[in-house]
């Protein structure tokens, strides 16, 4: 770039490239939710084994359950090639093979051992099969298909029995149908109380710019008590996350054995914006493995509307947002959702679903447990706020500024970043104006000369909630008049008198 302030320079056109480059503001991010519960509690794995280098070899997988080991393979039988399930030894009688670990809980490293006197051959090789729990299955893992994370948290139902096995298959499943298209989670440990476990889960989503929908599957919540020393952890995750600077929302559902008091009150005592309580505890279900319709959980309700907030804009709560997979609400559980109660219930604090008038299965009013005021009860407003953070926030670190000197046309260049940052927001409906862009230098001796202030206020993008008509009979004249559709002419019957 010429410097013009060197000495004289010649007019013309003088053109130049910055290395810099040029720094544009990032888009609005997807949502992407966050499952945390109880998974199968290990993986399933399939290896082929040959003893032809010795009696003893190492499995693949650390963290194996012993007692899941099976070995099979072909060997002749009678003359004739036939697979068979070779035989563990027992206690004090050799047969195949034998099992050895050494280590403890997921780093056990185990060896299968050959039985000199069984039948497994030392030529060729056989199948192993085990059930194993490493160190990655407890941690925060991303899927972005169903089949990923049921290989990782096993099928969600018996194949047999139609039983649930997997609760967190069962949400991810339920989640992918409804439109997510990215799914992390995490598993619980099964170690210490129920609390701590989610606890510690919660610690895995930390540092996580990613997720920004929280569902805890709260399967034990069968009480208040119980129900509220989860949903008071869950608050604490949720305030320190964002303190931290990773805004998100939870979506709590309860399980249908749930006997506490009633959801309003529940929903008054969690009382806070970021918490969505979804209501009722049980939904009809069709479990296709036992080729019939049963109860779930409300937990998995939750799953399905985070399903359905990732699938569609930060300015779109759940009002009026259908659900799927679920056919419907149990008839005993509907009985007591009497208009009144219903209305009861979403004013104060409870997110509750119905079936209406054209049988789909809809939320009522998607409203956040603080109802205080309406930038706090309405979830679209609580993501389009935390979308505008993460939109500034990405922005102007990738403008990879700080560090850089204070130059006279630094704060310039600030404000541009910001402001391209609140027209990427402006055109994505995601906030409807903002004025007041101030951005300045702050000054000794009452500031600190290396801060670049910004102040903005914006105008938030409201939800249609309500549609009012007024309409009235005009019975100023008693004229009637009707038109013959045919000839367009029109014939008035004039009163009598």
């Amino acid at each position: 770039m010429v410097d013009f302030r060197s000495g004289y320079v010649p007019p013309g056109v003088y053109v130049s490239t910055d290395s810099t480059g040029s720094v544009a503001a990032v888009g609005i991010t997807d949502t992407v939710l966050c499952l945390v519960g109880r998974g199968l509690g290990y993986q399933i794995y399939t290896e082929q084994i040959s003893f032809a280098g010795g009696n003893a070899m190492p499995l693949t997988q650390k963290g194996i359950d012993s007692a899941s080991v099976v070995v099979s393979g072909t060997i002749p039988v009678s003359g004739i090639p036939t697979h068979v399930t070779f035989q563990v030894d027992g206690p004090s009688t050799p047969h195949d093979y034998s099992v050895s670990q050494t280590g403890t809980g997921i780093n056990k490293v185990t060896t299968l051992n050959r039985t000199t006197s069984g039948q497994i051959p030392t030529t060729g090789s056989v199948t192993v099969t085990y059930h194993y729990t490493d160190d990655t299955y407890f941690a925060l893992n991303s899927f972005s298909d169903y089949a990923s994370f049921e290989d990782v948290y096993g099928v969600p139902f018996d194949p047999t029995t139609g039983d649930l096995l997997s609760p967190l298959s069962l949400a991810a499943q339920i989640a992918f149908q409804n439109g997510a298209n990215v799914i992390f989670a995490v598993s619980l440990s099964g170690s210490g109380s129920v609390v701590s476990q989610f606890a510690s889960a919660y610690q895995l989503t930390l540092p996580n710019y990613d997720i920004n929908v929280v569902v805890p599957l709260f399967e034990t919540a069968v009480d208040g008590s119980t129900a509220q020393s989860l949903a008071t952890g869950l608050v604490s995750y949720l305030q320190n996350a964002e303190s931290e600077g990773f805004p998100r929302i939870a979506i709590v559902g309860l399980p249908e054995a749930f006997t506490g008091e009633t959801p309003d009150v529940l929903a008054q005592q969690i009382d806070y914006r970021r918490v969505v309580l979804v209501w009722p505890p049980s939904f009809l279900y069709y479990n296709a493995v036992v080729n019939a319709t049963q109860t779930l959980d409300g937990i998995y309700f939750a799953a399905a509307c985070a399903g359905v907030l990732a699938n569609q804009d930060v300015n779109r709560g759940l009002t009026r947002a259908q659900i799927r997979s679920f056919s419907g609400i149990p008839a005993a559980v509907l009985a007591n959702m009497s208009t009144s109660n219903k209305n009861t219930w979403s004013s104060k604090g409870v997110s509750v679903a119905e079936v209406d008038r054209t049988q789909r299965l809809v939320v009522r009013h998607g409203v956040t447990t603080d109802v205080s005021s309406v930038q706090n009860r309405e979830i679209s407003i609580v993501r389009c706020q935390d979308a505008l953070f993460q939109l500034i926030s990405v922005s102007l670190n990738q403008a990879d500024l700080i560090g850089d000197p204070i130059e006279v046309n630094t704060p310039l260049a600030v404000k541009g970043i910001i402001a391209g940052a609140l027209e990427t927001a402006l055109s994505s409906n995601t906030i409807q104006a903002y004025t007041n862009l101030l951005v300045r230098q702050q000054a000794l001796p009452s500031g600190d000369p290396t801060v670049i202030e910004c102040t903005f206020s914006y105008s938030p993008t409201y939800p249609l909630n309500y549609i009012t008509v007024v309409f009235t009979l005009d019975l100023t004249t008693g004229d009637v008049t009707t038109t013959d559709s045919a000839s367009g002419s029109s014939n008035s019957n004039q009163p009598a008198g």
